[in-house]
């Protein structure tokens, strides 16, 4: 299974394609400090639900929520100014879709899994 992690991978594409926007003397929100995660799980991120996450409809410029989804602004971030690959975007997506996690679960974290026997692995 992908698991995909602010720190391993949304962080490295924050600092590659954001940082010229929203780093020190850049517009708000600044995303070169320590608080980036929180500061996104407070304003832009909705864990598992991208779909209704002002973050990604900043990164594609419009609205991705539904009529039935109960957004609670009905403001609309403004595009962003340069582009992202699709691969870049489709990582921040997954990485909401999957929960927002920090960091990547260990072995110790996961729950185990049946094998075909029935056994536990």
């Amino acid at each position: 299974r992908r698991f995909v992690d602010f720190t391993h991978d949304v962080r490295p594409l924050i600092e590659r394609r954001c940082l010229d926007c929203h780093g020190a003397g850049g517009i708000s929100p600044r995303l070169d400090g320590t608080g980036t995660y929180e500061q996104l799980l407070d304003k832009a991120v909705h864990p598992g639900q991208a779909r209704t996450s002002p973050l990604i409809w900043h990164l594609l410029g419009r609205r991705t929520d539904r009529p039935w989804d109960s957004v609670q602004t009905r403001r609309t971030p403004p595009a962003m100014a340069g582009e992202l690959s699709r691969e870049d975007i489709l990582t921040f997506v997954q990485w909401i879709d999957l929960g927002a996690l920090r960091e990547r679960p260990t072995t110790e974290d996961r729950a185990p899994t049946r094998d075909h026997t029935g056994g536990d692995r």
